[in-house]
């Protein structure tokens, strides 16, 4: 308490040095005298205190516009200045085009000084910030609480809407990072890109959160489900890294990592565990595997469970041919790096057998004529 009591008197002291008004000044170290007295004067001096600490806030109330107007008279300047660097192309991209439009106030910015509007730019800068605070703390309450503070609905994913949420809201903060800081256009650009490939994937994992609600889920698909929402946290926590990673040559760059990951960026790469409980759901008959292959194939003649069972018994068969075709490739044996030449090279060298190359060109054509 005693810390925030002092960086008050330290900023009021500095709004009284930039006005150097005698009145204010003595003013300012009566106050202080009094306060630094309070110990032996406690009936006396609150009081006076309080009075004391009203007026000058009400002074800086007062001026609070005219601090405004100057702040943005500095940052209009510096802009009109850096004119060429803070403009950028508006991309065909449509994802791209959804993060410039939605972050409105950088072109709306860029107008208003191009219009040399100071009083536009102003009412445009302080709303900008005011929506970046907003940002700013949802995202920190977000990112400390790793997403437990969201209101998400109760279901069996209560856990993944929380972390798509806070990923949401931390996106918008480093949006809005991106636009405050001075970058060039090449940069900003490339930076664009990576923006647009996270929304890209956020977008991915808010669709199937709504689609997983309106469908009925058991626990035998968990496996399946959990595994696909593990890739898409992984992969959005390192394209946000990769964003950190452009702001590394500013001052800012620690602050805005430890607002982002506050514990560090924790999400793993899926493991092989998480792998094979898929592959077991999959591989278990059920209604679950029914569901997930029943359209596997884009031939409706085709009984998709026997299918599966023939061209799975064909690929078994192939895997020792192609291991042979591969060593002797090593080994210098054959050559040739596309399917063709290499099973012609083969087949010439003795390394496979007739048979063995026509079954291989059998089960290349059937992968060709099936759509997975």
């Amino acid at each position: 308490m005693e810390m925030i009591i002092n960086l008050f008197f330290i900023v009021v002291a500095f709004f009284l040095i930039l006005k150097r008004k005698s009145l204010h000044f003595w003013s300012f170290f009566v106050g202080l005298w009094l306060f630094t007295n309070t110990l032996f004067l406690w009936k006396f001096s609150y009081p006076l205190w309080f009075l004391w600490v009203s007026y000058f806030i009400l002074m800086i109330a007062l001026n609070v516009k005219k601090i405004r107007q100057r702040f943005s008279n500095i940052l209009f300047k510096h802009a009109k200045k850096n004119m060429n660097r803070i403009n950028i192309n508006i991309p065909d991209n449509k994802i791209q085009q959804a993060i410039l439009q939605d972050h409105s106030y950088f072109f709306q910015e860029l107008y208003a000084i191009k219009e040399n509007n100071l009083i536009e730019f102003d009412d445009i800068v302080f709303r900008r910030w005011g929506n970046f605070i907003t940002h700013f703390f949802q995202g920190l309450l977000l990112s400390l609480s790793v997403g437990r503070l969201s209101n998400a609905p109760y279901t069996i994913n209560k856990r993944y809407y929380q972390r798509f949420d806070q990923y949401c809201y931390v996106f918008s903060l480093l949006v809005d990072f991106a636009f405050f800081i001075t970058l060039s256009k090449n940069k900003r650009e490339k930076l664009l890109v990576i923006l647009s490939e996270n929304l890209g994937l956020l977008s991915l994992g808010s669709a199937f959160l709504n689609y997983l609600q309106k469908t009925q889920w058991n626990e035998g698909q968990l496996a399946l489900v959990n595994q696909i929402f593990e890739i898409l946290l992984f992969e959005i926590q390192e394209k946000m890294l990769e964003v950190i990673f452009y702001f590394s040559k500013s001052n800012l760059h620690l602050f805005i990592k430890k607002i982002i990951f506050p514990y560090g960026a924790r999400q793993k790469r899926p493991s092989s565990f998480s792998e094979n409980d898929t592959a077991i759901a999959m591989l278990l008959p059920g209604k679950e595997r029914e569901r997930i292959i029943s359209s596997l194939f884009s031939q409706p003649e085709e009984n998709n469970e026997e299918a599966i069972d023939r061209y799975f018994d064909l690929l078994l068969k192939i895997e020792g041919i192609q291991y042979r075709l591969g060593k002797a490739l090593k080994e210098g044996k054959i050559s040739g790096e596309e399917f063709v030449p290499r099973v012609t090279a083969g087949l010439a060298a003795e390394v496979i057998t007739q048979e063995e190359a026509d079954l291989l060109f059998s089960v290349k054509k059937l992968t060709r004529s099936y759509s997975f």
